[in-house]
């Protein structure tokens, strides 16, 4: 979702217009993505690192996250008859009370929503993200709730904000930047498909988001599914552990 105020700019818009104009946008792609049979759709919405943009572009921000929060919370016919859980990822506890109120929410209210996934990363970077799940893996291993034996890759994703989601695709990069900036960066491997188009994000277009996914369909091959061991009942307490944790902390923070 790059290129919101540069939009606005060579538009004549104010910042803030620019970014309502990206937030319309991204409700069209959901759209599209779930009639072209995409299931999860996770967009970079706000880094944590925006925090240190002028003080005025921050709280519109804000303000047009906590409305479309509510929005999706409550009123949105879209997300209910597709059945789309929304859930906002990042680091929670920066954001202003009722922001992170309408985050958690939003989260919660649709959950229950088993269709499609609409992962929303807001504040977020991909380093907290892993310093978090390697934090919890070391806390985890100091209590002997898991053994050094049992991490591994696929142990270390479910830790991750996107751990119950399917692997990355394919990703999208607008405003002509060459560059993942902190990302998804260890969901992105080398199975992923990355697209760096040189239009900012209001203007990007259905006839945009095609061709990618054609050639997506067209280069796929899939792969043969690996029969892996049921995990232990040792990782499975600990996993359960964290997201009941998780959950507490959303509790506390709402």
């Amino acid at each position: 979702m790059d290129g919101n105020r540069r939009f606005a700019k060579t538009s004549g818009m104010k910042t803030a217009e620019g970014h309502l104009a990206g937030f319309s946008t991204l409700e069209d792609t959901l759209n599209w993505s779930l009639k072209l049979g995409v299931k999860c759709v996770t967009v970079y919405a706000f880094s944590v690192e925006n925090f240190k943009r002028p003080q005025e572009e921050v709280d519109n921000l804000m303000e047009l996250a906590e409305e479309k929060f509510n929005a999706f919370a409550h009123n949105s016919d879209f997300i209910k008859k597709n059945e789309i859980s929304v859930r906002v990822l990042g680091e929670l506890e920066l954001l202003p009370p009722k922001i992170r109120k309408a985050a958690i929410n939003v989260t919660k209210s649709t959950s229950h929503h088993k269709n499609a996934i609409f992962n929303i990363c807001f504040p977020y970077t991909s380093f907290l993200e892993i310093e978090d799940a390697a934090l919890e893996i070391i806390n985890g291993i100091k209590s002997n709730d898991i053994n050094k034996d049992d991490v591994s890759e696929e142990f270390f994703n479910k830790l991750l904000y996107t751990g119950d989601c399917p692997p990355v695709d394919i990703l999208i990069r607008t405003s002509g930047e060459i560059r993942f900036s902190d990302f998804l960066l260890w969901q992105c491997s080398d199975k992923c498909s990355v697209h760096f188009l040189d239009c900012y994000w209001p203007d990007f277009s259905f006839w945009d988001m095609l061709p990618i996914i054609l050639q997506f369909q067209a280069l796929f091959t899939p792969l043969k599914e690996e029969s892996n061991p049921l995990p232990n009942a040792k990782i499975t307490e600990f996993l359960e552990k964290i997201r009941l944790k998780k959950r507490l902390q959303g509790e506390e923070l709402h």
